[in-house]
């Protein structure tokens, strides 16, 4: 059975340690461990606890504690960028960070002393992933290193029996094939379906999907206009042009995927922009004998607000996430109606409250 900690996250009015997946197993302790719960157990004792809670939409889980319990085993590749963020939302769920990737010893010692500085951190610091896997056995990992190295390292954790939490964009090849790209992709999920692992990538903002729909209510299977706009803080350093577009449009195409699973790409229908600040694409998808005209906009924005809004039909609503004082996530969905997708702009769509 699953583990009876796990509870599913509702968006509206709930709350998480940390938004950071589309899915993951993830539950931060498991019970009835033999021998009332060692702090390092091996895998095969933890397996002996039962399969792992699955929790939907983007949200860890929330396990409570108690006695007899283990802590689940997450590492963190490429933890001093935001994967620093990954490893501390992981403590705070009760989960045991062992280990963290680092590109070289001087950036593994500069990564530990920064995650000691965030959280009690008394993991180890690695260079080599076949080392980290195989001496620390994890449970689970997160993949936050750069893009081109993201299946590589997929494919690695899947193959060490390890459920995995990848950043996104999960697989960047630019000067492949689209359809070789895909290809890699499928064969990814495959592996991680056929050892019963969950392979999830980070677009949290599809957690928003589920009460959009009770929200909004009577959606049919596919509408006829979809629209979404994601947007942040312009950092310097930071991601421009076609970086831009890698940051934020996954985002908005998980969103459109929760609303639409089946949807698939009209060839020939895909047309935009990519400037240096912000970007614009229209295309339109099938589902069946429909069709779905989507419009998508992404930006860095020098000043607040930071619009992050999505909806079908004219139906739309801003969606977000804000810690609280515990570092807990909580996040909001407001449905207001606009006449015409394309009001999704910042300049002609009203500020939620």
């Amino acid at each position: 059975m699953p583990c009876r900690h796990a509870r599913r996250h509702r968006w509206r009015g709930g709350s998480c340690a940390g938004a950071v997946g589309s899915e993951i197993d993830a539950c931060g302790r498991l019970k009835g461990l033999p021998g009332g719960g060692a702090a390092r157990a091996t895998r095969a004792e933890r397996a002996a606890c039962g399969p792992l809670a699955r929790v939907d939409y983007a949200i860890l889980a929330t396990c409570m504690p108690g006695a007899g319990e283990v802590s689940l085993r997450v590492a963190v590749l490429g933890a001093s960028g935001f994967g620093r963020h990954h490893a501390r939302w992981f403590d705070a769920m009760g989960c045991d960070v062992v280990a963290f990737l680092g590109s070289s010893p001087t950036s593994v010692e500069a990564t530990a002393a920064a995650l000691r500085d965030a959280f009690p951190f008394q993991g180890r610091g690695y260079t080599s992933l076949d080392d980290l896997l195989t001496a620390e056995e994890p449970d689970a990992v997160s993949v936050c290193t750069p893009p081109a190295l993201h299946a590589g390292h997929v494919r690695a954790a899947i193959g060490a029996g390890c459920s995995v939490l990848c950043e996104k964009p999960f697989i960047l090849r630019p000067d492949a094939p689209t359809a070789d790209v895909a290809a890699e992709a499928r064969r990814l999920v495959a592996a991680a379906r056929e050892r019963g692992l969950v392979l999830a990538v980070n677009t949290q903002y599809a957690a928003a999907v589920e009460p959009y729909r009770r929200l909004a209510g009577g959606l049919p299977a596919c509408p006829s206009r979809f629209a979404a706009e994601m947007t942040s803080r312009l950092k310097t350093p930071g991601p421009r042009w076609r970086g831009i577009w890698l940051d934020l449009m996954p985002h908005t195409l998980s969103m459109l995927l929760g609303l639409i699973p089946d949807a698939v790409l009209r060839a020939g229908s895909a047309r935009g922009t990519i400037e240096e600040e912000e970007s614009e694409v229209e295309f339109d998808v099938a589902t069946g004998d429909a069709t779905c005209h989507v419009w998508m906009r992404v930006a860095k924005l020098a000043e607040a607000p930071f619009p992050r809004r999505f909806g079908v039909d004219g139906q739309v609503a801003d969606v977000g996430t804000r810690p609280d004082a515990q570092g807990a996530y909580r996040g909001t969905c407001l449905l207001y109606t606009s006449p015409s997708p394309r009001d999704l702009s910042t300049s002609r769509m009203p500020s939620s409250a």
